[in-house]
């Protein structure tokens, strides 16, 4: 499982090592989310993992707060990150 994790892991890097910061502005087929909205997606999705693994309690509260509004999580998540440079993401 892990060695499938790296190799995805690699293959992302793959295609975002080359882009320069205007190209991480790009639109994606997600409407209204460009590359940098996506990686940050990505990027909360793997720190909720490590969460759920050494705070689970932290885990579960954030994952009620997200239930009750999950358009509203996904939009926050993507603002949230918007200010950062593409490869900080």
């Amino acid at each position: 499982m892990a060695v499938d994790l790296a190799a995805e892991a690699g293959a992302l890097e793959a295609l975002l090592l080359p882009l320069d910061e205007r190209s991480w502005s790009l639109p994606t087929p997600a409407d209204g989310w460009c590359i940098k909205d996506q990686v940050s997606h990505l990027a909360y999705f793997d720190d909720a993992c490590r969460v759920a693994l050494v705070e689970p309690a932290a885990f579960v509260a954030d994952l009620d707060a997200a239930m009750a509004d999950l358009d509203g999580m996904t939009n926050r998540v993507a603002v949230a990150h918007r200010d950062l440079t593409g490869p900080s993401c």
